[in-house]
């Protein structure tokens, strides 16, 4: 059996790829206190991908179609 470690963590890119935006308007966003925040790992800013999963997850739920 070969068990397959998801990761925890996104970069910039990472989080925008997942939300489907341009990494700028990650930058806006946390800017703006709109999105949670990264985590700050030996000067690199990571997000914490369960976190940006719920945030996404709450934009779409609270938007009209």
């Amino acid at each position: 059996m070969t068990i397959t470690a998801q990761p925890i963590l996104a970069d910039y890119a990472e989080a925008a790829q997942l939300l489907s935006v341009h990494p700028e308007q990650i930058r806006q966003w946390v800017e703006d206190g709109a999105m949670p925040a990264p985590i700050d790992m030996n000067g690199n800013r990571r997000f914490i991908l369960r976190d940006l999963e719920r945030w996404a997850e709450s934009i779409r739920s609270s938007t009209p179609i």
